[in-house]
């Protein structure tokens, strides 16, 4: 009877220790694949070419939730930036950040997702062999969270060349 009893110590142990062991396993793996190890999930929203300066959503609260169904825009002049407040859902009592239009151009691209964490990388670059700014987003999207992100990309280029346009491209990661 005690060699029965020892063997279901054992028995029960290493079925423990088992159960142990997946679950450090499962742990592990988590951590180890989660969100804040992701590469594409380290560090901050980055902005390449052309762009001078990238706007907040708390710098630019008066005109981030713009009415209509618009989610591009090209803002070359003092009355069409103060028109976007008129398209506003946001409380008038706000103040705009101050633009020199004279030397830049505001574009804003509207971008929305779902992860834990949201990274941004906004571009803009210049083709002038066919006359235009080409301004792309991409959205890295981290974890399997369902959190609602919406951005309106708002940044200063260079004022737009007479006779350019600008196309927008944004992609998801």
């Amino acid at each position: 009877m005690h060699n029965l009893g020892t063997h279901n110590f054992e028995r029960m142990t290493s079925k423990r220790i088992a159960h142990i062991g997946r679950l450090t396993a499962f742990v592990a793996g988590i951590l180890l694949f989660s969100c804040s190890k992701n590469p594409l999930c380290v560090g901050e929203d980055i902005n390449l070419g052309l762009i001078k300066k990238s706007f907040s959503a708390k710098e630019m609260a008066l005109i981030n939730e713009p009415r209509s169904d618009r989610n591009t825009f090209i803002i070359t002049n003092e009355e069409d930036y103060h028109n976007l407040v008129l398209d506003s859902l946001a409380n008038p009592e706000e103040e705009l950040p101050e633009i020199d239009f004279r030397h830049f151009t505001l574009l804003g691209q509207c971008i929305e997702g779902n992860g834990c964490d949201i990274h941004l990388v906004r571009e803009v670059t210049e083709n002038a062999a066919l006359g235009r700014y080409e301004y792309n987003v991409t959205m890295r999207e981290c974890g399997e969270c369902d959190i609602h992100f919406f951005s309106m990309n708002w940044v200063l280029v260079p004022t737009l060349p007479k006779d350019y346009y600008v196309t927008f491209r944004s992609a998801f990661k």
